[in-house]
């Protein structure tokens, strides 16, 4: 999307200098606008596609970039969207200067805004938002006397929803947006090197503290020597915090080639996720270590529970025990004998 026609530049084939084409030092995510190539078939080929998905009950939405290419011709009619960092060169978010321009977003709001409305009216029902901590909420433009980018987010981020577009990811943790973004695993825990890798993009940073993944949907590539019990659980535990764990293949991205033999290993956690997020509404972490309890707007509360222990209930609740293929009655005696890695829906019955 949103770069040139490449046969213009010499290329015969997009594909001619590997996926990135005229992008700016080797980086796909580098645009110059927010449409549809005509190189990729534009505005009809996407209208055929977002169509096919709504035909097979598939919601179409797109990346987007917190950040333009360097060669992007708005950048030479507006330099002022160009958010410059201290240096006086353009924010980078951690990358080089010249691989990527961050936006003064307070100055280019409207304008993004005008691309992406031209875009809904095509259809376009989510966005995800790439990198929104450090390519956009980091950057603060020393050439506009140190305006910070915040408030020009938010103000783009009202605006989608006004044009109808209120389902927004984002890369990385922020409240714009459900966030998602990928994490390797270093099994950091059982080492004592100085200089083992810390951090939120280490996997081993999250484990056994599963609660701060609420409402995140992480992408670990998981390191060989994890078990599949180990797995299970740190699924298991995500899960119950109202977030998802994606796992690629071990050691690789390749998620969309394992295909279908992950469907399986995936699915159960999503259908009792499907089953069971309308119900998460007030969350309470558990003493011990013992799981998570949530209570749902009603009278219904659903245990996940992380290790074998007594959950007291009152009398005539209904205890089920719920996985992505069946809900089951669960036998009790005023107590529920709760199973690790196992989660319950507790439904009141008649008080008496």
């Amino acid at each position: 999307m949103a770069e040139s026609d490449v046969s213009e530049i010499g290329y015969a084939y997009k594909l001619q200098n590997g996926i990135h084409g005229d992008l700016i030092a080797s980086s796909v995510c580098n645009v110059w606008n927010y449409r549809v190539a005509e190189f990729w078939g534009g505005w009809n080929a996407w209208e055929r596609f977002y169509q096919a998905g709504h035909a097979q009950g598939i919601e179409v939405g797109h990346w987007v970039g917190m950040h333009l290419s360097p060669h992007a011709p708005i950048l030479k009619e507006h330099p002022e969207f160009i958010c410059h960092h201290a240096n006086t060169l353009p924010h980078g978010g951690g990358y080089c200067f010249n691989l990527c321009y961050g936006l003064n977003w307070n100055k280019a709001c409207d304008w993004l805004l005008d691309q992406f409305a031209q875009w809904k009216r095509h259809g376009l029902d989510y966005l995800w938002l790439d990198s929104v901590g450090n390519m956009g909420l980091m950057g603060v433009d020393y050439q506009a006397h140190m305006q910070a980018n915040a408030e020009g987010i938010f103000r783009f981020v009202g605006g989608l929803n006004r044009l109808g577009i209120r389902a927004i990811g984002v890369e990385g943790v922020s409240p714009l947006g459900v966030a998602r973004y990928g994490v390797f695993d270093n099994m950091t825990e059982n080492k004592r090197a100085v200089d083992s890798v810390a951090g939120q993009n280490d996997w081993s940073w999250w484990v056994g503290h599963e609660d701060m993944l609420v409402n995140t949907t992480p992408a670990v590539v998981l390191h060989p020597n994890r078990t599949e019990q180990e797995i299970r659980e740190q699924r298991f535990r995500t899960l119950a915090n109202r977030a998802l764990l994606r796992t690629p293949e071990i050691g690789s991205h390749a998620e969309a080639d394992a295909w279908p033999a992950n469907v399986a290993r995936h699915g159960d956690v999503f259908h009792v996720f499907n089953r069971l997020a309308p119900l998460m509404h007030k969350r309470h972490l558990l003493p011990d270590g013992k799981g998570v309890l949530w209570q749902s707007k009603g009278d219904d509360k659903l245990l996940f529970a992380f290790k074998t222990f007594v959950f007291p209930l009152e009398q005539g609740d209904i205890v089920e025990s719920v996985t992505g293929s069946a809900v089951s009655p669960v036998a009790t005696n005023g107590v529920l004998n709760a199973q690790p890695c196992t989660a319950y829906r507790i439904t009141p019955g008649q008080r008496r």
